[in-house]
């Protein structure tokens, strides 16, 4: 899409306009639960109610990425995309991907990692020319942004969970809140930010009163993950996007079996997947035997790889592609 399009679009959706960023929760949506919920019969229950999408595993890899040497290693790649009211109406995972991060299981080292991909990031798109990496998803769907993170960055990701979460407020909710440590910068940011979200959700939550370690609501939580525009911008936003999975994926383990299961039961038709019920099943007892209290993270590209510039008003974030590769190689399979 080019830049002028992009701009119409957020003229149309006030909350797009604002940079809303989804925070994508079902890295343990779509493995943990189903390793915890028992009998094969309900546990298939519980994973009809994601949506399933079936993709071309194929056609999204390309012939130099790394495969068989690792097969040690579960790459999945997980979208949070912003789709609102003037996006087409269509259902699942059409619009902006404005976090797009790839969860790494080594079941060697017995390891969860977490990297980002910064959403600007300036790549080519396969059959649609150079743009930044979050309009894939517009585009072409995750099969599209799949393909374009392979091509790119020489990955071979054929899995994925997405989420459009605008109930993202109420999903943390159920699960309790979170404890966030919120600086003094971002104090009158996150109160904003609460306001709008608000006023899109029809909520009425409060803001935060001063700076420290609190106990945040699911509207104010994701006013947090939503944040910009402090010292560091789109990379301390993605920091803060991984500090919320993390929180999540903690939840989540502690919880009891019948919480999980009430949770898993409300949260699951907002996520959409080409993992089969096989995989996940195999996937979650990976993850349950190496656990989540220990997440590495990383954010591409890394400091000193990039530049920014702007081109007809839109931005985008240059980067050294080979560097970057080189290390996003280093971090998902060393």
């Amino acid at each position: 899409m080019r830049d002028k399009e992009r701009k119409r679009k957020k003229t149309k959706n006030p909350w797009s306009a604002k940079k809303k960023i989804i925070v994508i929760l079902s890295s343990l949506l779509g493995v943990i639960l189903l390793g915890l919920l028992g009998a094969a019969g309900y546990s298939y229950y519980v994973y009809s109610r994601m949506d399933n999408v079936q993709i071309d595993r194929e056609e999204v890899l390309n012939d130099t990425g790394k495969k068989e040497e690792y097969s040690n290693i579960i790459n999945i790649a997980l979208f949070g995309v912003d789709r609102g009211e003037d996006d087409g109406g269509e259902g699942g995972l059409h619009g902006l991907s404005d976090a797009i991060m790839i969860l790494t299981i080594n079941e060697d080292t017995k390891q969860l990692k977490i990297s980002s991909i910064m959403r600007d990031t300036y790549v080519n798109i396969p059959t649609h020319g150079d743009d930044i990496i979050n309009t894939a998803m517009l585009a072409g769907g995750p099969e599209l942004m799949l393909k374009t993170i392979n091509t790119n960055f020489d990955l071979d990701i054929d899995k994925f969970i997405g989420v459009n979460l605008e109930s993202l407020p109420k999903i943390i909710d159920k699960l309790g809140g979170l404890d966030i440590n919120v600086d003094s910068e971002e104090v009158p940011l996150v109160n904003g930010l609460v306001r709008s979200i608000n006023e899109r959700t029809s909520n009425n939550s409060s803001g935060i009163t001063s700076a420290g370690m609190q106990h945040l609501n699911g509207t104010q939580a994701t006013a947090y993950a939503r944040i910009r525009h402090t010292d560091g911008n789109d990379f301390k936003r993605t920091q803060r996007q991984r500090t919320v999975i993390t929180l999540i994926a903690n939840k989540l383990s502690a919880m009891s079996v019948d919480d999980l299961n009430s949770f898993v039961l409300e949260g699951l038709p907002i996520v959409q997947t080409n993992l089969t019920y096989a995989e996940v099943v195999s996937i979650g007892t990976k993850v349950l035997s190496i656990g989540t209290g220990n997440i590495l993270q990383n954010r591409f590209p890394n400091d000193g790889d990039h530049w920014s510039s702007t081109v007809n008003g839109g931005y985008r974030l240059n980067i050294d592609k080979e560097a970057t590769t080189e290390k996003m190689h280093k971090f998902i399979y060393e």
